[in-house]
């Protein structure tokens, strides 16, 4: 204990002088530009001196965000890099983009911690023209808010067991035991009372087995009607007659030429006359019965001779592409429950069933064309097999979500072609997306598409100039709390959508911030001591200040792009479970597969319900049926409809 003690009490001092000096280098920096500014100091530092001092914060910069980023830590509460609090409700989530939940109002506090995303702070509406001007300096206070957890908060007593009451039941009779059936006195049995006095518990139990199905086929015998022969009544009479000598001819045919072809099943012999080829056996003239057999057809398979029915098929698509869980991990857990089924039998199965699943795809990406207000991000994946022209095995999986599609696209490229190629030039929508270029080269080629700039990447620059710059925390904090007040403007906005009067005057306090808050940068711009780091950001947010207002002026345009980062998620575990794909048509089976199952979740369906039912109908149909509109997710009628029973099933 006393060694663990002391190897904390030096990593301890380790930091705390790894701080003082980071510290250091920001002071002498500050001197530098002070003494640049300032005319009356005498003392003018080397040029170079400066140079080398701000080179050495970038670096050192750099390397925190590298450090920062590794291993997944982004992710994190992380306490060290910003502001060295142990109370982790305090530390800064500083990748995180989701969207502010906490609905309290920002509270002034006295320690200089870095607040959480979902907290960053207040802004004051009317404090703005008395507020400070913030170059490389700080505020006197630095605003927070209380981190509140999500789930039960303490003391809640919670709901009990929740037992559904629309599970298959089944009974187990438990007997008294034997030694207490008797009075311990007399010894005399008791009796035991009708089963409604008997004592009732509940436990639930959970089974994954396989289970053969054996189809015994109806087979019926019909024999009672007449069936017609090749020498039924109907049929001519042959010109021959069966005798007790034989086989004789009523009248023997004539051919006067010997070029004359003998119908079948007469023969020309050698001496000129004419046989029968084979021996024929009596002709059936009188009509007699034939039996016949009819059997029972097959049940309808989507794809013929396959081994798996359609549930078992739709639950291995659910599994291994909704919840990136690896074909060897699913064969492992049918192993344990009896059922061996090898990694290459799914595969050959999900690989004979790609050609129903592409055509409901196409359809869908005919649709996502027609969106009015729509999400796009891309993400890093991996497809290990040669291709032509592609020296690394790097690929992209692409997302184009809109109000009835969610559109998932592998493609080896990351350029503005592959969305030109899947929305079309004839577009005219609002895209939520981040700040690449190719983004913007498709703008420049589309005229009717309106590109909206995400406000989670903006909040994130200042997050990533303030990781290992301890003098720029204050400034980053200061408008974090900003963008955050927005976030809760344009909530209060949409809430009040119904109400005129309120929208209107939700509308003019978020213009009237969204304004403020443009005076600010350019306000902050005009400060000589600006860094390098804040000036980039501004100039930045500058530049892209009409995409990032177009939510201002559309309410359904979000502030964000969460919805396309959430449904990238999937992507992310799957890439690091099983890595990515080994063969083309397995990466295209990848993004059909993702893209029903996302768009059957987003319009409220079962996603393992909703493949069993379009396999079902394109068994009934005989391949893919030839209009595929009636069987879209939101087509679905309420008749077959599988919604989702999470909150009725919940135990």
């Amino acid at each position: 204990m006393d060694k663990m003690i002391a190897d904390k009490n030096s990593t301890d001092q380790r930091d705390t002088s790894s701080v003082q000096r980071e510290t250091n280098w920001q002071s002498v920096l500050a001197y530098c530009q002070q003494s640049s500014a300032d005319s009356q100091v005498k003392v003018c530092p080397c040029p170079a001196l400066k140079q080398a001092v701000e080179e050495i914060i970038r670096l050192k910069t750099r390397l925190a965000q590298c450090q920062h980023m590794l291993f997944g830590q982004s992710s994190e509460k992380m306490t060290t890099v910003l502001g060295g609090s142990e109370n982790p409700e305090a530390a800064s989530n500083v990748e995180d983009s989701r969207y502010p939940e906490s609905k309290e109002l920002p509270v002034q506090k006295s320690q200089g911690q870095f607040e959480d995303q979902d907290s960053p702070g207040p802004e004051q509406d009317d404090a703005e023209p008395n507020e400070p001007k913030h170059g490389n300096g700080a505020t006197s206070e630095s605003p927070e808010t209380i981190k509140t957890r999500r789930g039960a908060k303490p003391g809640h007593k919670g709901h009990g067991r929740r037992i559904p009451k629309d599970l298959p039941t089944i009974e187990v009779y438990i007997p008294v035991p034997d030694e207490e059936r008797f009075c311990q006195i007399c010894g005399k049995e008791g009796t035991a009372l009708p089963l409604a006095f008997a004592e009732r518990s509940t436990q639930i139990e959970i089974k994954v087995q396989a289970v053969r199905i054996v189809y015994i086929r109806e087979k019926m015998k019909f024999d009672c009607c007449r069936q017609p022969g090749i020498y039924s009544t109907t049929t001519p009479e042959p010109p021959w007659t069966v005798n007790n000598e034989g086989m004789s001819f009523k009248t023997a045919p004539e051919f006067n030429n010997d070029d004359v072809t003998v119908p079948e099943p007469l023969a020309r012999t050698n001496d000129g006359g004419v046989s029968l080829r084979a021996t024929l056996g009596a002709p059936q003239t009188g009509g007699n019965a034939k039996t016949r057999f009819v059997t029972a057809p097959e049940p309808p398979q989507a794809v013929n001779k396959s081994k798996l029915t359609h549930d078992s098929i739709a639950l291995l698509i659910y599994l291994k592409y909704l919840l990136a869980i690896p074909l060897t991990r699913i064969s492992a857990l049918l192993a344990a429950c009896g059922f061996m089924l090898s990694p290459s039998s799914m595969t050959c199965t999900f690989q004979r069933h790609l050609p129903l699943f592409e055509a409901l795809y196409q359809k869908m990406a005919e649709v996502v064309k027609q969106m009015g207000h729509g999400n796009a991000d891309e993400t890093r994946w991996r497809s290990f097999y040669h291709r032509d022209g592609k020296e690394n095995f790097l690929d992209w999986m692409w997302v184009f979500a809109s109000e009835q599609v969610v559109l998932y696209v592998l493609d080896k490229s990351r350029s503005s072609t592959v969305p030109l190629k899947w929305l079309g030039t004839a577009i005219q929508a609002v895209l939520t997306v981040d700040r690449a270029p190719f983004y913007k080269k498709l703008a420049r080629g589309c005229p009717g598409l309106v590109l909206a700039f995400c406000w989670a990447h903006f909040r994130r620059d200042f997050v990533r100039a303030a990781v290992g710059n301890a003098l720029l925390r204050p400034w980053a904090k200061l408008w974090i709390g900003r963008i955050f007040r927005l976030y809760q403007l344009n909530t209060a906005r949409l809430k009040a959508l119904a109400d005129p009067g309120a929208f209107a005057q939700a509308q003019a306090k978020l213009e009237a911030a969204v304004n403020n808050m443009f005076h600010n940068i350019q306000a902050e711009l005009k400060d000589p001591n600006l860094l390098p780091a804040q000036r980039e950001v501004l100039e930045s947010a500058v530049r892209h200040w009409a995409g990032l207002t177009v939510f201002v002026h559309d309410p359904m345009t979000p502030m964000d792009n969460n919805r396309a980062e959430r449904l990238l998620r999937i992507v992310a575990l799957a890439r690091k479970n099983f890595y990515g794909t080994y063969a083309a048509w397995s990466g295209e089976f990848t993004a059909i597969c993702l893209s029903i199952l996302q768009t059957a979740r987003m319009h409220d369906l079962e996603p393992m319900a909703y493949i069993k039912y379009y396999l079902d109908v394109c068994a009934k149909a005989g391949s893919v049926p030839k209009d595929l509109e009636p069987y879209l997710p939101w087509n679905i009628s309420k008749e077959v409809r599988m919604s989702k029973k999470e909150l009725s099933l919940c135990a």
